[in-house]
This record gives structure tokens, sequence and C-alpha cells, in this order.
């Protein structure tokens, strides 16, 4: 007979995986789901679609996620100067890549697109994370790589998981969910990284 004590909301994230508490505390928040079979997938790398309609989801109210579509006329919605050639208005996360556009908290690739569907890294995250929630940065210096205010800031706000082991690592689920665990809740007394650990060879 299973013990359903030893299990929380999914099968597949026990309570001794490292994020079981941050993937709880979103599924109450209504922040994250499971897919259709039950699962959560904590192993599963995320994609750009997906982390940046959690992130949006998170801070900002579903009306004016909503509106950011109809807010945009037609004739300009696919410029690279508002959204992306590659989010097609009817697809389920063009309104919150829009929305994080508009409000600046992602950018494009130099060709121009989004490319929803690879794997997010762990500093296009950091970026996305210190964005949307409104983290105090440093300006940028030429001695420094773009992504360095963004990490910066997640390390002050100890919220750069343990087992995030370089800064192009790719994010899995189970990380996406804790980072944002630490930032929503503000939790500052977590183990956490910095930029000098992760860049250090």
């Amino acid at each position: 007979q299973i013990d359903f004590s030893l299990v929380g909301t999914f099968p597949d994230v026990p309570l001794s995986h490292p994020a079981y508490e941050a993937i709880e505390y979103l599924v109450q928040k209504g922040i994250v789901s499971g897919y259709p079979d039950g699962t959560f997938q904590p192993e599963q790398e995320i994609n750009r679609a997906e982390f940046t309609k959690i992130v949006i989801g998170a801070r900002f109210p579903p009306l004016d996620i909503e509106g950011c579509l109809s807010s945009i006329p037609k004739a300009l919605l696919y410029t690279q100067t508002l959204i992306f050639p590659d989010v097609a208005r009817h697809q389920w996360f063009a309104k919150y890549v829009c929305h994080a556009k508009v409000a600046g908290m992602v950018g494009g690739y130099p060709d121009g697109t989004f490319r929803p569907a690879i794997s997010v890294n762990f500093v296009e995250a950091a970026k996305i994370l210190a964005n949307g929630f409104a983290l105090s940065t440093d300006p940028p210096s030429p001695n420094n790589p773009w992504f360095r205010p963004f990490v910066d800031a997640l390390a002050a706000h100890k919220a750069i998981p343990l087992s995030v082991r370089s800064l192009g690592q790719n994010i899995t689920r189970g990380e996406m969910a804790e980072m944002i665990h630490r930032l929503h809740a503000d939790l500052r007394d977590q183990p956490s990284l910095t930029y000098e650990l992760l860049a250090s060879p």
C-alpha cells in the first residue's frame, strides 16, 4: 500500500525532492500546474515560452495579461519592435510573451525571433526574473557581460539554487519553481550561489 503522506500534489515530486516545497507553494498560489497525466516532471528542461508564461502569471493580474494583445494593432503585431515573428497571435503563450516584451522583460535574438520552444538557460532566466520581479540591478558595465547585473540581483535575493552549475546551464522545471518561490515569497535564508562562483572554471 502506498503511503500517500510521502507524496504531495504530484506523484513524481515526493517530499524528499529538493524543489518539493517550492512546487507546492507555486501550486497553492495558482502559479503552476502539472501535465495532463498528473505529473510535474521537475527534472525536465523548461522552454522560453513556458518560463515566460509562469513568471508573467506570477507577477501580473490576468486582465493585464489578456489585454496586451488586444492593445496592439494587428498591422504591428508581428513587427520586431513589439512581439516576434515566430510568436503567432493564436498561440497559447502569445499573451504572456506580449506582456513580457512590451514591459521590456524579454528581448529577441539578433535575427528578431523569440524561439519559444528552445530551453531557457540560466542567464536568460535571470534577466526575465530580475525584470519580472523588479529587482534592483547595477548599471551594465563594459567590463562585464550583459547578464551580470541580473545574476547579481538574483544572488542578492538568495535565489540561485545550488543545482545551478554554470551560467549557461539550461534550467529545469524544478529549478524554475525554486527561483520563483524564493522571489515570490521573499525568502532570503536559502543556500544560494553567486556570479563569481558560477563564472569560475
